[in-house]
C-alpha cells in the first residue's frame, strides 16, 4: 500500500516553484475578526484570522494562495459573512507574520493542526 509522504517533495527546486512567501507585519484587525497565532510545532506559529460573527454557523477554512497573506482576505471575508458563514483564513510558515520556513511536509502537518483548532 502506498503511503502519503508529501515531504518527498521538499526539494529546493520544487519548493522554489510552489512557495513565494511574502512577509508582512500585522495590521489593524477588522471588526468581527479574531486574530490567532496557532502553534503548529515547537517554536513555529501561524498567523490566522477568524471572522466569526455567527454563532453555530458553518465555517469555511481557507488557506491563502502561494503569494498571498492572511490579511489579503480582509476585504473578501464580508461576502462570506453576508451569506451567514464564518470564515477562517490560515497562513503558511514564512508568510505574513507566521514563523518558520514553508515546505510541503509542513503544509500537510500544519493543515491538520489548523483543522483541529477550527473544530475546537
Amino acid at each position: 500500500m502506498n503511503e502519503l509522504t508529501p515531504s518527498k517533495m521538499d526539494k529546493p527546486e520544487i519548493l522554489a516553484a510552489i512557495f513565494h512567501p511574502r512577509r508582512e507585519v500585522r495590521n489593524a484587525t477588522p471588526s468581527s475578526c479574531e486574530e490567532f497565532e496557532v502553534t503548529v510545532s515547537e517554536n513555529t506559529t501561524l498567523g490566522c484570522r477568524f471572522f466569526n460573527p455567527h454563532a453555530n454557523a458553518p465555517v469555511i477554512l481557507y488557506f491563502h494562495g502561494n503569494g498571498e497573506t492572511v490579511s489579503d482576505y480582509d476585504q473578501i471575508a464580508p461576502y462570506y459573512l453576508k451569506l451567514g458563514l464564518n470564515f477562517f483564513v490560515a497562513g503558511y510558515r514564512g508568510y505574513g507574520w507566521s514563523s518558520g520556513e514553508p515546505s510541503v511536509g509542513a503544509l500537510f502537518h500544519d493543515a491538520a493542526v489548523i483543522f483541529a483548532r477550527v473544530l475546537e
